[in-house]
């Protein structure tokens, strides 16, 4: 009876409704009012099949095709993918009848969805690819309905690619869809696209990109309030945590899932998710708990008709009667499972698939060539009309342009040549002075530290020796300085003075400043000269930058123990000097040595700790030449690698000694060091913690023996290393060069600061270069300090404490975001902070897991993507305090608000704050606020 005065009453309101529609027939379809209907009887079987019929007597197709789409979707929503496959053909039918474009794409991509879902990908590809077909006649259309439809197309065809295990032709389609939901800002559509990239990169067993995507997903599922995104992502993600062993993680994930959707109309995710868990009990060896939920997804599936999860259900039986030892039930579910095994997986329909995408892509060919033989067609019509007027040109313009191709030709060839000459001089001498400056600042720091520590001694013997170097370090930094540039070069060319002098006694004090280098890289260095005088007029500037360039060259090629000799000849009957340098370190290859002296050249697979590569060595040439001198090498494998310069003695006077050898020179190797390899101080785990990050060891050694009395130090050679070592040790302080291998400066610190986990540490960047546009760069990129070398202890040290300093009272107002205290004003001094964020994201979820008592933090670290060692340094970086006391400042803050807003009893406010020891409790309020929670909730408070 009820059911009957219900179907009367809806067919009254259907009557009446009609009656407008016939009114509206001869005029125009009054289309809303039909959508309208539709909706509103949308779950109601029987008022849609009489409002079919109503449609097809009176000739309605619009109406007619909104009733069959409604059916189809309403069993489909009901898991009847047969039935909605059936009225969703016949929805496509009557789109194709009535030329309704938009609603044929959105019935195609209806009906391949349908097949999707019970495992015909070859319907589902063909109806997927005729859709894509029809969007390509629709291409110049801006209808958002058209692009949302193609969105849905693409990501179709991208998970039957997914289902084929091809995931890098599944993400072609994914990511095409993505661009155009994220366009339409369609949210569920972003969510689905991302979801399935994400299932990609699992496909691929790329597990961090594919949990990335997921939980990105996730994130757009919880902004569009979809329960079933939700649970799908934490399937997905529980299962990346299960591939990796992670089962406890996995559990989690699974558990929230199934929970979530057990008593939802979600029955499809939900039973994704209940197979998972069962999988995950079976490889946990909880072996009847798996049974249970696989036989409650059995149940499901039966009710439900779902062959592929009964498939499922059997298959995960199977493998967990084999777990058991019963393998008559084993064998038994196994047939089952067989027997119920999806065709796709036979080749045949992989092939069918395959041609469905051939024969759309054919399609698109044919239509292109229409389009070109048209095109071809009026081209020959122009042709016939212009082919005398070109004929009769044609000679005196191509005479015309050869000449003046062939001059324009050789004019560029020459404009680039030069252009190219200069470039390549340019980066060569910007390169040459950065590798100076290196060791410029080592020595000029070091001398600047030990001369400051001798005069507090009075200790005044070693001053001298201190002013040689000083002297040294000062004239190399000039040097370097007028290097940068080809016309400091020419200039120096032009300009140099000669003196008349003793040579030997110069090239001795040249190459004695590398003595203290060669013993802390215990390298047998000597100097020798078969003469102890001979004066002769040369060039000091030249001969310095010979020198170090050739001696600089072997040391780059020499390591522990190896041997490096310079020795002077001196021939007075040809009248020449010859200066040796030889090494028995790594020999340069054969193929190297002929363009070794060239600018443009650069010495293959030599990796020195100096990134030395013999830079110098073409303005070494260059120079020797100016003596009027000339310069040659000799390597071979396993034997010694020698360059040898011959220079002409003019104005020569030998001296009365002969052949005297200078063995003082000579360097012993047992009082070396381990220098440029990092000193390890002894600091105090007090001791702020710095990292530097820098691709010269001299450098690293330098700056960790300026800063090692008062600070943590860490060092690393290379960018990308670094990068992991900021995020597992989370520093207070980087400090990094510009110029480094793999990754530069520049491009590290962005790198710092855009990672969530290293954002707050400050980064200062070192750079050889003092131009404008370098510093702007450098603060472009996040740098907080940007110093140019040389870089001197004190100036290092005082820019170290006042970073350190300001970035303490950062933290100090960073009490805001515990208490909500404090006026607008500070609080716009931190908010736009990517700390603050961070800070912001670790109070709400502390607020949310408030009530919780066990394993907050590994909870809280999870939903923040740390780990609990990575969470704790990172909130006693930017608050000083480590994550328990934070924790417990924010739950004291909850239970003062609670107690201020409320009169609950102060025993159910600590334990909802998650205090289970009210004494505990009591004793901490008070010393956090000064007062006992009874006095706080007692005190009068203002009125809102």
């Amino acid at each position: 009876m009820m059911v009957s005065f219900a179907f009367l009453a809806c067919n009254q309101g259907i009557n009446g409704d009609m009656e407008l529609t016939r009114n509206n027939l001869n005029r125009e379809k009054n289309q809303n009012v039909i959508d309208s209907l539709v909706s509103r009887i949308s779950k109601d079987t029987v008022a849609l099949t009489s409002y079919l019929k109503l449609s097809q007597s009176i000739g309605d197709q619009y109406a007619e095709m909104k009733t069959y789409k409604q059916l189809g979707v309403y069993y489909f929503n009901n898991y009847n993918f047969l039935k909605a496959t059936q009225y969703h053909e016949q929805y496509l039918d009557v789109a194709k009848k009535g030329h309704y474009s938009i609603s044929e794409l959105e019935a195609l991509n209806m009906l391949a969805y349908n097949y999707f879902k019970i495992d015909d990908l070859n319907e589902s590809s063909a109806h997927y690819y005729e859709a894509l077909a029809l969007l390509n006649k629709l291409q110049n259309n801006d209808n958002e309905k058209i692009k949302q439809e193609k969105a849905k197309t693409l990501n179709g065809l991208g998970n039957i690619y997914l289902k084929m295990n091809q995931p890098d032709e599944a993400m072609a389609f994914l990511q095409e869809a993505h661009q155009i939901d994220k366009k339409n800002n369609n949210i569920i559509g972003e969510a689905e696209n991302l979801a399935s990239i994400g299932s990609a990169y699992e496909n691929k067993l790329d597990y961090d990109s594919a949990f990335y995507f997921f939980d990105l997903s996730l994130s757009y599922y919880i902004k569009a309030n979809s329960l079933s995104g939700m649970n799908y992502c934490f399937e997905r993600i529980g299962n990346i945590y299960m591939l990796k062993g992670d089962y406890e993680s996995a559990t989690v994930y699974f558990e929230s899932a199934y929970n979530s959707l057990y008593w939802s109309t979600d029955r499809l995710n939900w039973l994704n998710t209940c197979f998972s868990l069962g999988s995950l009990n079976i490889k946990k060896g909880n072996y009847h708990e798996a049974e249970t939920i696989i036989l409650e997804g059995l149940t499901v599936s039966k009710e439900l008709n779902l062959t592929n999860g009964l498939e499922k259900a059997y298959s995960l039986l199977s493998e967990l009667y084999i777990k058991q030892g019963n393998t008559v039930a084993a064998l038994e579910t196994y047939n089952l499972s067989d027997s119920l095994a999806n065709v796709f997986r036979n080749k045949r329909n992989i092939i069918r698939i395959m041609t469905n995408r051939l024969n759309y892509e054919n399609g698109l060919n044919e239509e292109k060539l229409i389009v070109l033989a048209l095109q071809l067609e009026k081209l020959e019509r122009n042709k016939q009309k212009t082919i005398y007027i070109i004929l009769l040109s044609a000679v005196v313009l191509f005479s015309f342009a050869l000449l003046y191709f062939q001059y324009i030709k050789h004019r560029k060839r020459k404009v680039e040549s030069s252009l190219q000459q200069e470039r390549l001089k340019s980066n060569f001498y910007i390169n040459f002075s950065h590798e100076f400056k290196t060791p410029v600042t080592i020595i000029a720091g070091l001398i600047e530290r030990i001369r400051n520590n001798l005069e507090q001694n009075n200790l005044h013997n070693g001053l001298n020796d201190l002013d040689i170097l000083s002297r040294q370090s000062k004239d190399l930094l000039t040097l370097i300085d007028e290097m940068s540039s080809t016309a400091s070069i020419l200039e120096i060319v032009k300009s140099s003075k000669t003196v008349n002098g003793n040579i030997i006694g110069y090239l001795n004090y040249l190459c004695e400043n590398f003595s203290a280098f060669a013993k802390s890289k215990k390298i047998d260095y000597n100097f020798r000269s078969n003469t102890g005088e001979l004066v002769m007029d040369y060039q000091p500037e030249f001969l310095r930058l010979i020198i170090n360039n050739l001696v600089n060259s072997a040391f780059n090629y020499c390591h522990e123990n190896d041997r490096i000799a310079v020795q002077v000849s001196c021939n007075r009957d040809e009248k020449t000097c010859a200066i040796t340098v030889s090494h028995n370190g790594k020999s340069i290859q054969k193929e190297d040595l002929t363009n070794i002296f060239e600018l443009s050249h650069r010495i293959s697979g030599n990796e020195t700790k100096n990134n030395g590569n013999g830079a110098g060595l073409p303005f070494t040439k260059i120079f020797i030449e100016k003596f009027n001198g000339s310069i040659d090498v000799r390597s071979e494998p396993l034997k010694d690698t020698t360059f040898r310069v011959i220079l002409p003695i003019i104005n020569e006077r030998c001296g009365s000694n002969g052949h005297s050898d200078n063995n003082n020179n000579e360097l012993k190797n047992d009082e070396a060091t381990n220098f440029p390899y990092l000193l390890k101080r002894q600091a105090t785990i007090e001791n702020p913690t710095v990292l530097i990050v820098d691709g010269n060891k001299n450098m690293s050694y330098y700056l960790s023996s300026v800063l090692g009395d008062n600070y943590h130090i860490l060092t690393d050679d290379n960018s990308e290393s670094a990068i992991q070592t900021a995020n597992e040790i989370i520093p207070d302080i980087i400090i990094a060069d510009t110029k480094m291998y793999h990754m530069n400066g520049f491009d590290f610190c962005k790198a710092i600061k855009d990672s969530n986990v290293t954002a707050h540490i400050p980064v200062i960047l070192l750079s050889a270069f003092h131009s404008k546009e370098e510093r702007i760069r450098g603060f472009k990129c996040g740098a907080d300090v940007f110093l140019s070398k040389p870089v001197y202890e004190d100036e290092l040290l005082a820019v170290l404490e006042q970073v350190l300093n300001a970035r303490k009272q950062i933290r100090d107002k960073y009490a805001i975001m515990i208490t909500h205290t404090g006026s607008k004003r500070e609080y716009a001094t931190v908010k736009n902070d990517p700390s603050v964020a961070f800070l912001k994201q670790i109070t709400d979820l502390i607020y949310k897991e408030a009530s919780n008592t066990e394993n907050i933090i590994e909870k809280i670290a999870a939903e923040a993507c740390l780990s609990s060692s990575q969470l704790n340094r990172k909130i006693k970086a930017i608050t000083g305090m480590t994550t328990s006391n934070y924790i417990l400042k924010i739950k004291l803050n909850k239970a003062g608000k609670m107690l201020a807003q409320s009169q609950k009893p102060i025993g159910e406010i600590a334990l909802s704050c998650g205090f289970s020891d009210f004494a505990y409790f009591s004793r901490s309020f008070k010393k956090e606020f000064g007062m006992t929670p009874t006095s706080f909730q007692r005190m009068p408070r203002l009125s809102s």
